[in-house]
């Protein structure tokens, strides 16, 4: 099964402009992007590879911005904020990082470029059917959207509706973006067929 993950940051730094030492008050929450690109790829300090991830920057100076990490072609990737936030630097410098994209892209526009590469669309949000109870297919591609601190606005709720985004909860109660992301990795390798590709050494 092929997925992807992506989140919406509203403030997320769209350049860097932001101290590598105080990066959760001088990035626009840069530091939630951070720990969910950790908590997708890594699974028993190994790199996870069969998931792509979209960060959606909407933070000043130059929103928005689109931060693609495509996890087949990543050959390092830390496991720390701080050296994770050098790498957005780089990024966001207009530097080439293997496995790392950055695109002009806003929200509904990824959302459009992914819906016709023909991915079905998974909303993580609280009022939502439960994860465990949706059958997922191995032919299908799928992309699961989540909120920042904020979660979604309205506005953007309604770009989902268009698409006919399927709503999904993680459990009874909210969690942090990351740590959703770490739920979500658990499920859907409960529901898939494990292959031999799916993780690859990597990491510092």
């Amino acid at each position: 099964m092929k997925y992807s993950i992506l989140i919406n940051s509203y403030t997320g730094h769209t350049a860097a402009d932001f101290s590598l030492n105080n990066i959760a008050a001088t990035s626009g929450r840069l530091d939630l992007v951070i720990r969910c690109i950790i908590a997708t790829f890594y699974g028993n300090s190994h790199l996870r590879k069969n998931v792509d991830f979209y960060a959606v920057l909407n933070g000043p100076p130059n929103p928005p911005k689109v931060i693609r990490i495509n996890g087949r072609k990543i050959k390092v990737l830390p496991n720390t904020e701080k050296e994770m936030a050098r790498i957005l630097c780089d990024i966001l410098k207009g530097k080439e990082v293997s496995g790392f994209t950055l695109l002009n892209f806003s929200f509904s526009e990824i959302l459009k470029n992914l819906y016709l590469e023909k991915y079905k669309f998974i909303y993580i949000i609280e009022r939502g059917n439960d994860i465990s109870k949706v059958n997922f297919s191995e032919k299908e591609k799928y992309l699961f959207i989540l909120g920042d601190q904020k979660g979604l606005n309205k506005n953007d709720e309604n770009i989902l509706k268009k698409y006919n985004a399927k709503e999904v909860n993680l459990g009874p109660i909210s969690y942090l973006t990351s740590h959703c992301i770490v739920i979500l990795n658990n499920e859907l390798c409960k529901k898939m067929i494990v292959n031999n590709d799916i993780y690859a050494g990597g990491g510092i």
